[in-house]
């Protein structure tokens, strides 16, 4: 993100998940994670990995989570 998008702030935190994206969605994700910061004060990490797991179809056990 830092070398291909100009993001300068981005970084991982200690859990991650990689998701493609589609090149006519990409503005879109940009501006999410431009804003991060701001989404997560009402929805937390964990919240947001398994509505993406769900809405794409992943399987996942909540308890491995944490």
């Amino acid at each position: 993100m830092r070398e291909e998008m100009g993001i300068a702030r981005f970084s991982w935190q200690e859990g991650y998940a990689a998701i493609s994206v589609s090149p006519e969605r990409l503005s879109g994700v940009s501006k999410y994670i431009e804003n991060q910061a701001e989404h997560h004060r009402t929805r937390s990490f964990k919240e947001e990995l398994e509505e993406l797991l769900r809405l794409a179809g992943i399987p996942f056990d909540r308890e491995s989570f944490g």
